[in-house]
């Protein structure tokens, strides 16, 4: 144990006397080993804008963990540091310094050509719960676009809706008895009554095996003092966060199915005076569907608390002081709206790249 740590010292010391940087500035910085690569090269940025009036471009797809504690370190050692952990080339040129992959054989890496890829579907809606309720909308029973509802679709405000969005939306199986309409033209109704809103509709490619990230919302840092008095910027991030891992399989017939990993985050901060608040719900779930297949992902759910005033117009809004009216006149009225956050995936496994250049 002790000849391993003297190792990774010694090849520490040796990256940072190679360090291509060197020299130019004394300002030191600490980072923790969770800061996302992005987060971690903006407060490096900073430094160098400073120091030598470089902007950083960071040409690396993805946002990995730098993975290594930096605790009061140059901004020159911490690139090296990064950069050589990550097998990251780090350039310096006029005006600029580039980080970036660095150039591989081609051939050494042909057969990666082959690896299939799935295309993931995401829609992520936010609808009252009272509504689907009274309408009896099922979301587990989502097929080629369409979910079961066993209720009525009555709206309030029903006449602001097109009725050609209805029509072609909702149809009725009389041998099944089943009522079925398209998820498009059910958020349409929704969102037109303000019952329901579709918050994002993303759609990413991925390695069969790989994960693929999708984040609907912010990063935000709070500023924590060590003891040796460093200041460190920790980063969090929040919104909606959908977290996939699709690998394709085979059935015993041989037909191609798609098994996916899914971990689902709704979170959100609420500064303080003394600390930062971060309310968080997750959903985690493993599950196997065909190409092409959709599934739904439910459950998490948030309160909004409204106020308002009511009571007889203008004298309800009077100042407290004149004759005490308001509070004759008028009330204080709280609403409490419960909404769900529902998401729906599609997978559809795409050929490989090597096949789809032979078809061009």
């Amino acid at each position: 144990m002790i000849k391993s740590n003297i190792l990774i010292l010694f090849l520490v010391a040796l990256l940072l006397l190679s360090n291509p940087l060197q020299g130019k500035s004394n300002t030191s910085l600490t980072l923790s080993r969770n800061t996302a690569l992005n987060d971690a090269l903006i407060a490096i940025e900073s430094m160098t804008m400073d120091a030598t009036g470089k902007k950083i471009y960071n040409l690396v797809p993805g946002n990995p963990a730098i993975g290594v504690p930096l605790n009061n370190v140059t901004w020159q050692d911490a690139l090296t540091i990064i950069c050589s952990l990550h097998g990251l080339q780090l350039e310096e040129r006029s005006g600029a310094i580039i980080i970036s992959i660095p150039q591989v054989d081609l051939a050494a890496t042909k057969y990666k050509m082959d690896v299939r890829q799935v295309k993931i579907t995401a829609r992520v809606m936010e609808v009252k719960t009272n509504v689907t309720e009274t309408m009896g909308i099922d979301w587990s029973t989502v097929v080629n676009g369409a979910v079961e509802y066993s209720g009525n679709l009555v709206f309030n405000g029903a006449k602001a809706i097109g009725s050609d969005i209805f029509q072609t939306g909702a149809t009725y199986n009389i041998d099944s008895g089943d009522n079925t309409i398209s998820i498009d033209a059910l958020m349409a109704m929704l969102e037109e009554n303000q019952d329901g809103e579709v918050l994002a509709k993303p759609t990413i490619f991925v390695d069969s095996g790989n994960k693929g990230y999708i984040q609907v919302g912010k990063d935000f840092s709070i500023k924590t003092v060590d003891d040796a008095g460093n200041t460190t910027d920790q980063f969090f991030s929040t919104g909606v966060i959908l977290d996939v891992t699709p690998t394709i399989i085979y059935d015993d017939s041989g037909k191609e199915g798609i098994n996916l990993n899914i971990k689902v985050e709704r979170s959100s901060a609420i500064p303080g005076e003394v600390s930062t608040e971060i309310t968080k719900s997750k959903a985690t779930s493993s599950l196997t569907i065909y190409d092409g297949e959709e599934t739904t992902i439910g459950g998490l759910y948030d309160k909004d608390e409204t106020f308002e005033r009511a009571g007889v117009p203008i004298l309800k809004d009077l100042p407290w002081w004149f004759l005490g009216l308001k509070y004759i006149f008028g009330y204080n009225k709280s609403n409490m709206t419960e909404k769900e956050l529902v998401i729906t995936i599609k997978a559809e496994i795409i050929e490989p790249i090597s096949e789809r250049r032979n078809k061009k």
